[in-house]
Formats: structure tokens, C-alpha cells, sequence
């Protein structure tokens, strides 16, 4: 019951750690008139992403390497609102603070959440791989799926692209590259063959969807999400 209570706790404060990072981030930058496509590729994608790194790094630190390693291949737009707004030296001190306050949560977030999920697999007798690949990934890719369901509501598609694309390079390069300065992340490469086969369809789909019309309908998302889903069970089953 304790190792869930950390999954809860780590993860609301993570949630609530990336949204006032974000918000405060995302603030300063469309504040300065940087484009939103640069602001989602760099600032909403590195906050978002901070999860990510926070607990990858815990992960390999303490000797779970494989969680590290699948939560690096498992992978607000409310603050756009903001583009234009006059960038005085008082709202983007506020901002600041916010970005500050936001990424402090996010560090222990990170450490509680990390401890739940290690606690939860040797209970349940499951591989630290399986609960990267889900729980953990699921937890802490949160700010970016309500970053981009948020900006695509509103019509910000170009934060919601960025965000999506800047996620996925910080997530396998500098996620994945910091925790493997930290500490031993090794995987044998057959036991990676299914989840890598899936990551080439799904980046494969996408780019078939982007290239008919360079929209993704509704229905596209569903075969997305379902294809998500399918693979989850599969994770699990396996």
C-alpha cells in the first residue's frame, strides 16, 4: 500500500512539477516572441520531458538500469495564451520563480515515484523493464500528453508538434545518454527486438499520416492509440 502511495504522491507532484515549469518556461519564451514551433521543440519539449530525465537518472543511480533504459525508448499549452503579452521585468521574474518552483517539485517527484515503481515490481515479481515500459512511462509522459491535448484544442498545432518531436529526442538522447553516465544500463538486445520493431511502425505510421495530408484526422489517432494500447497488453502478457 506504501509503494502506491509513493506512485500517487511522486506522481501528482511530478504532474504539477512539469505544468508550473512549463507555464513559467513557456511564459518567458513566447514573452520574447520566440515562434511557438521553437518554443514546443526546446522549452514545452525539455519541461515536459523533465520527468523523464529526472527519473531515468534516479533509476540508473540506484542500480535499475532497465528502467531507465525502457522508460528512454517507451516514449502547458495553456501558457500560449501568453503570446504578445509585454515582457516586463515583473512577469518574467514571476515567471521565473514559477519555472524555478516547478522544477524543484519535479526533483522530488522524481525520487519518490522512482522508489514506488522498483517497490511495486518486487512484489509483484515483475522485471524492472516491464514496469519502465509502463507505469513509469505512462506517469511521467503525462505533461506531454496535457501539454498536447491542451494545444491542439486551442489551436496551437505548432507547440503540440514540437512538443512531440523535441520530447522524443530528449527523451532517447539526452535522457537515456544521462543516465548512462550515472550508472550501468545494459539489455540484451533480443529481449529489446519486439519493442523496437514497434517503435519502427509506430514512427513509420506517423510519418505515413503526416504525409497524406500532413494532418492526423481522428481516425488516425484512434489506430494510434489502439496500436498503444495493443502493445501495452502484449508488454504485459509477455
Amino acid at each position: 500500500m506504501e509503494a502506491w502511495l509513493y506512485i500517487v504522491g511522486g506522481g501528482t507532484l511530478l504532474y504539477f512539477g512539469a505544468e508550473w515549469f512549463v507555464a513559467g518556461a513557456s511564459a518567458i519564451a513566447l514573452a520574447l516572441k520566440i515562434p511557438q514551433l521553437i518554443v514546443g521543440l526546446t522549452v514545452v519539449a525539455y519541461g515536459t520531458s523533465a520527468p523523464e530525465i529526472v527519473v531515468g537518472i534516479s533509476a540508473a543511480a540506484s542500480g535499475h538500469g532497465a528502467v531507465a533504459l525502457a522508460l528512454g525508448a517507451a516514449v502547458t499549452g495553456a501558457a500560449a495564451d501568453v503570446a504578445g503579452a509585454p515582457a516586463s521585468s515583473a512577469s518574467l521574474g514571476r515567471s521565473a520563480l514559477i519555472a524555478i518552483g516547478g522544477l524543484a517539485i519535479l526533483l522530488v517527484g522524481g525520487s519518490i515515484f522512482i522508489d514506488g515503481a522498483v517497490a511495486i515490481a518486487k512484489s509483484l515479481g515483475v522485471g524492472d523493464r516491464v514496469i519502465g515500459l509502463t507505469i513509469v512511462a505512462i506517469g511521467t509522459s503525462l505533461p506531454e500528453l496535457i501539454t498536447s491535448l491542451v494545444a491542439a484544442r486551442k489551436g496551437f498545432a505548432d507547440i503540440a508538434v514540437g512538443n512531440v518531436i523535441g520530447s522524443n529526442i530528449f527523451n532517447v538522447l539526452l535522457c537515456l545518454g544521462s543516465a548512462g553516465l550515472v550508472g550501468t544500463i545494459a539489455m540484451p538486445i533480443a529481449e529489446l527486438a519486439f519493442d523496437l520493431g514497434m517503435l519502427v511502425l509506430m514512427t513509420s505510421l506517423a510519418a505515413l499520416f503526416i504525409r497524406s495530408e500532413r494532418t492526423i484526422s481522428r481516425g488516425e489517432g484512434a489506430i494510434a492509440l489502439g496500436l498503444y494500447v495493443a502493445y501495452t497488453l502484449a508488454t504485459l502478457l509477455r
